[in-house]
């Protein structure tokens, strides 16, 4: 299950990552609200979570085995993922200050 994991941690990412790009008012011209704020905010904070246990998961797999596997990739992607949903948050927190 460990193994398994992150590779299902890097597809919810991918697939939350598309829906808050294609529904955030960040790139919307008009400031458009596709989905609500606090929807947006879920919607990050769940992709944060899910890959960072999956980016976890992997150095734990990459500690035990001691070599470099394709594996590997997937943690690259979802520590990505995860910092990616960590900038989408706090552009999309409204007291942030942060553009």
């Amino acid at each position: 299950m460990k193994r398994t994991y992150s590779w299902i941690a890097l597809g919810v990412g991918l697939v939350l990552s598309a829906v808050l790009l294609v529904s955030s008012t960040l790139w919307s011209p008009e400031g458009q609200h596709g989905l609500p704020l606090l929807t947006s905010l879920l919607l990050c904070e769940v992709g944060f979570i899910a890959t960072a246990i999956g980016f976890a998961l992997g150095v734990y797999q990459l500690t035990l085995r001691r070599r470099l596997s394709s594996h590997s990739w997937v943690m690259v992607a979802n520590l990505a993922l995860a910092l990616n949903f960590a900038r989408m948050g706090l552009m999309l927190w409204p007291m942030s200050g942060i553009s």
